[in-house]
């Protein structure tokens, strides 16, 4: 709920031009933080449960789930830019379980969630590379695209624009960078896989 509000309060903010200062939302990101460390601690628990009972859905979905977690952190966090080596290896270590969240999916047959899990690890991946100005060895881009659009057509899910992408763009044409990551917030946050 303190998220919700925070996002509501600059929202408001910025819609009535009152100025909200770096101090204060970095104050906030320290806030929030903890709440999102919780949650991944849970998430790794239920990761955990599914490696040790050998439950490859719950061990695919746990690794989907923290790599949209961290996603949405780092997406949310994006404009304060404070980034280093051990940021940079837990952003790859991300990208990294989208993918395993991938593999294992497609191993069991759970093509929907496979194509949600690796067009989160191509989001991740894209946002790397403007964060770092780096590529993450062994990850071909193209590749991802390859088999993105391939699962696109195979499940018939509509065609698949890089939320990441579209955020940069419309944030070097825009001068109010956070009004561009609310309107984007509610296309980022991706529903719990259901089984059915």
């Amino acid at each position: 709920l303190i998220f919700i509000e925070r996002i509501g309060i600059l929202k408001m903010r910025d819609t009535l031009k009152i100025p909200t200062s770096e101090e204060e939302r970095i104050s906030w990101v320290k806030d929030i933080l903890p709440i999102f460390y919780e949650v991944m601690k849970r998430i790794q628990e239920c990761y955990e449960f599914g490696v040790n009972h050998r439950n490859k859905f719950v061990e695919a979905f746990a690794l989907h789930k923290l790599s949209i977690l961290f996603y949405n952190m780092t997406f949310n966090t994006l404009s304060f830019g404070q980034y280093g080596n051990e940021e940079k290896e837990i952003h790859k270590g991300s990208i990294n379980k989208a993918l395993r969240a991938y593999n294992i999916f497609v191993e069991i047959s759970l093509f929907f969630q496979a194509y949600q899990s690796i067009t989160i690890g191509y989001e991740l991946l894209r946002m790397y590379e403007y964060i770092y100005r780096d590529n993450v060895e062994g990850i071909d881009k193209n590749k991802l695209l390859e088999i993105i659009n391939r699962l696109q057509i195979e499940i018939g899910c509509p065609k698949y624009y890089c939320i990441f992408d579209k955020f940069i763009k419309k944030q070097m044409r825009k001068k109010n960078p956070m009004n561009i990551l609310l309107d984007l917030m509610k296309k980022i946050l991706i529903d719990l896989p259901r089984e059915y």
